[in-house]
C-alpha cells in the first residue's frame, strides 16, 4: 500500500476572473508532475499570511485537520 498526502490547492481569483476546479486541475496536469497535481481545489477570499507576506501553510493544514475531524465526528454521530 502506498500512503501519501493528498495535494490540495488554495486558489485566490482576482476580481472578474473565473475558473472551475476541473479547469485548474486540467491545467495542472499539463504543467506539473503527476504527484504534484492537486486532487482538490479550495477557492478562498484570502490566505493567512505572516507580517512579511509569506503564506502560513501550517494554519491552512490546521484548518484542514479541523474540518476533517468535524466531518468525521458528524458522520459518526449520524450512524
Amino acid at each position: 500500500h502506498e500512503f501519501r498526502e493528498a495535494v490540495k490547492a488554495y486558489v485566490l481569483l482576482h476580481e472578474g476572473q473565473q475558473a472551475t476546479e476541473q479547469e485548474l486541475i486540467a491545467h495542472c496536469r499539463g504543467a506539473l508532475a503527476r504527484f504534484k497535481v492537486p486532487t482538490c481545489i479550495a477557492f478562498r477570499q484570502d490566505l493567512p499570511r505572516t507580517l512579511v507576506g509569506k503564506v502560513l501553510r501550517r494554519t491552512l493544514q490546521q484548518e484542514e485537520v479541523t474540518v476533517t475531524l468535524t466531518s468525521v465526528s458528524a458522520t459518526a454521530v449520524n450512524h
